[in-house]
């Protein structure tokens, strides 16, 4: 029986250009994925290593997607994990970096075509679908590993949230995706303020809908993951964060604004560390809170000229494009760095945040006879292209999540030592080096992996 090719082209949509666009886009993000991460795929990251594949070793899949990790569940790493435990394992960070490679060109491909609803600008939606890998933050420890998967399934979600479904085959996808992100990540529930946006968005448009099928996924994976994490979790993070970090509203946003908007959108920033800043206040410091104060007043002024100008265009739409995603992503930060920490991770989804909002107020200062209105269009259009050169002064991911031995030499290393013990494990050093990672290997498999052989 021939397949029904109307009923096909009816889900996919009658837009063929924007599926190959998408596909563009996705090739794309493979590439410089591969390009910027070209170590990812020579050893594990954290628990890429330690947990998820040791889990999937050890208890197999469905075991291992009950078992917490700092009290909630990550369902997208354990299936990468539970898929490096099924090939030989030599070639295990191989398959866990390919897998990566493919969910980011999966993020970067919804990305493009749910952008679609507040950016017309083609080129636009691509730099957002691609800054989930170009955005420097990313390239600190996030980058190509499916430790910090989550972080970048949650800007896709955001925009899946803020978009507009058309076709069968899009609100497929997009609930598929915002589900698995909340069964991955409790740092979804962020998006409520969004859901209900989106909610209040469809009720009032020209067709009107109760819920979207996306909001519905939103739910289900935002409730499926706390229900998980009250009946089964177990709570490893502090509330209020380390005790023996000090903590001020002041260093809150100086952190805000060095990780999210100096490190991302200023040239040539200097890079940044883990460090607290908990050791007093250095001249350097001073100026950079002053350059950054004046970055962010300049960008302040920027987003809201573009509201007003939004709000006389009668953009209400694209205006609230502009205010619901920074207002949560400056939100999402705020919270997280008061209650938990300021980590440099939490920084990838305010700053994805603050671009999309910033590629929405280029389009409304730029949207149909307003440029020789405003007068506005030389000036505005050297946005994308500082965001660019941004991008690219910070392309080397940072030495934390680079620099460290291959597995290869590892398991090597690992098997002479059993040889040399007659131990019954060992342990393969992984990445990051400045803790103690590893993924401890019974010596009889580890010699027989490897041959024997020095490598």
């Amino acid at each position: 029986m021939r397949p029904d090719l109307n009923l096909l082209r009816a889900f996919r949509g009658p837009n063929r250009s924007e599926s190959s666009y998408a596909l563009l886009v996705g090739g794309l993000g493979i590439v410089l994925l591969w390009a910027r991460a070209p170590f990812a795929t020579s050893n594990f990251y954290a628990e890429d290593g330690a947990i998820f594949l040791t889990g999937a070793r050890s208890s197999g899949l469905f075991e291992s997607l009950k078992e917490p990790v700092a009290g909630y569940f990550h369902f997208v790493p354990r299936l990468i994990g539970a898929a490096s435990a099924q090939v030989p394992l030599t070639r295990a960070p191989l398959m866990t970096g390919l897998l990566v490679l493919f969910v980011v060109a999966w993020a970067n491909m919804t990305i493009y075509l749910a952008s679609n609803h507040p950016l017309s600008n083609r080129w636009y939606r691509a730099l957002l679908a691609l800054s989930v890998t170009l955005l420097p933050i990313v390239g600190f420890e996030s980058i190509s590993n499916s430790t910090n998967l989550h972080f970048i399934l949650v800007c896709a979600s955001l925009v899946v949230l803020m978009g507009a479904q058309k076709t069968p085959w899009r609100r497929l996808n997009d609930s598929v995706l915002v589900i698995v992100t909340g069964l991955s990540t409790p740092l979804v529930l962020a998006l409520l303020p969004v859901a209900g946006y989106r909610w209040w968005r469809d009720r009032r448009g020209k067709v009107s809908q109760t819920i979207s099928l996306v909001v519905v996924g939103w739910a289900l994976g935002t409730g499926g993951q706390l229900g998980l994490m009250v009946n089964f979790g177990q709570g490893s993070r502090r509330w209020g964060g380390d005790p023996g970090v000090t903590r001020s509203l002041v260093k809150t946003l100086f952190l805000l604004f060095e990780r999210v908007l100096g490190y991302n959108f200023l040239p040539f920033w200097p890079r940044i560390s883990a460090e607290n800043y908990s050791h007093g206040v250095t001249s350097g410091l001073v100026i950079r809170a002053l350059v950054l104060a004046a970055a962010g007043g300049l960008l302040a002024v920027f987003f809201l000229r573009s509201v007003r100008v939004g709000l006389r265009c009668k953009e209400t739409i694209q205006v609230l494009s502009v205010v619901v995603p920074l207002s949560v992503g400056i939100g999402y930060w705020l919270f997280l760095a008061t209650m938990f920490s300021a980590e440099p991770r939490y920084a990838i989804f305010p700053a994805f945040c603050v671009l999309y909002a910033l590629l929405t107020s280029v389009e409304i200062y730029t949207g149909p006879g307003r440029g020789g209105k405003t007068g506005e269009w030389p000036k505005v259009l050297l946005v994308p292209l500082m965001v660019v050169v941004g991008f690219a002064s910070h392309w080397t991911p940072s030495e934390i999540r680079s620099d460290g031995p291959t597995w290869s030499a590892g398991l090597h290393a690992a098997a002479e030592d059993c040889r040399i013990r007659e131990a019954i494990t060992a342990k393969v050093p992984i990445i990051p080096t400045y803790v103690d990672w590893n993924v401890e290997l019974d010596c009889e498999e580890l010699l027989s992996a490897v041959g024997g052989a020095q490598p």
